[in-house]
């Protein structure tokens, strides 16, 4: 039986951050998730640290694979996956404490949470996309979409929950170094039939962003 989130995080020689994120996860005052950490081919002690975490909670999977980038890691995390929802979490993001807890009711295709950027010069950003909001039909939901599909929140993997089974079809493209979350997220927002917005501005997940960060 699954769990009712997967959490899916793509690390490639994240050694710096991991154990912030991974700790932010096992924190959760919600309980029922598995942790999926997918090390794309990392030359660091990220690896390790990703199997010594696995070692102490049953609840973490860790998948060592070549390196291919990120979206072939979160394809792979897709493909692991057994829960009702999917989380995507980079690895330098990390979780408030009762940040899973916030869908423990909800039973959306898709649900959009606030997230705050922690910038490396000290600033900090708070992203609310939309407040409280919910679409149950297809036709309101387009028309929504159609009004908002520029929204940041759209063109990211993460900031959302979406229901795993909108997944059975739809990874992201490989052979794409740009656009490709926005293909993703459009895709997915395709098939689905509802959709909720939550504004729980002390519960959001945190990025920090690097300004100079390595891209591979």
């Amino acid at each position: 039986m699954g769990s009712k989130i997967s959490v899916i995080v793509p690390v490639y020689n994240g050694e710096e951050c991991i154990s912030r994120c991974v700790d932010s996860i096992i924190l959760q005052s919600f309980t029922d998730w598995e942790l999926i950490l997918i090390d794309d081919g990392s030359v660091d002690a990220s690896c390790l640290i990703c199997d010594d975490y696995a070692r102490k909670d049953t609840r973490i999977k860790v998948v060592h694979k070549k390196n291919g980038g990120v979206s072939t890691a979160r394809n792979r995390g897709i493909e692991e996956a057994h829960g009702e929802y999917v989380l995507f979490v980079d690895a330098d993001d990390y979780l408030e404490d009762n940040y899973l807890q916030q869908i423990s009711g909800c039973n959306e295709d898709i649900i959009i949470m606030p997230f705050k950027e922690l910038y490396s010069d000290g600033t900090v950003k708070l992203f609310s996309p939309f407040g409280n909001i919910s679409f149950d039909n297809k036709d309101d939901l387009l028309l929504f979409l159609q009004a908002n599909l520029a929204n940041r929140i759209f063109v990211t993997p993460w900031g959302k929950f979406i229901k795993r089974e909108l997944l059975n079809n739809i990874r992201f493209n490989v052979n794409l170094r740009l656009g490709e979350d926005t293909i993703f997220n459009f895709s997915i927002l395709e098939q689905a039939n509802s959709l909720r917005s939550l504004l729980v501005l002390l519960i959001c997940i945190k990025l920090r962003k690097i300004l100079q960060k390595n891209i591979r």
